[in-house]
């Protein structure tokens, strides 16, 4: 009974030591979905714009912002 506990003890130890941390790597992949997600939304902007014939927002600011005379 007593070698079964120990072969617990020394399992669990030896999980411990192997975790992996990836907050790190999950963060920087929430990061990159976080951009596509932007850019799909801003996309649809343009598309919508166009469809509809009018200036897009991203248009609009783009000329007001980076374009002063």
């Amino acid at each position: 009974m007593r070698s079964l506990h120990r072969n617990s003890v020394a399992l669990n130890a030896h999980e411990r030591s192997c975790q992996i941390n990836t907050y790190r790597d999950e963060r920087k992949l929430f990061v990159l979905i976080a951009i596509i997600i932007v850019a799909a939304l801003l996309a649809l902007l343009q598309i919508g714009a166009q469809r509809n014939g009018a200036v897009s927002f991203a248009g609009e600011v783009y000329t007001l912002y980076v374009l002063p005379d």
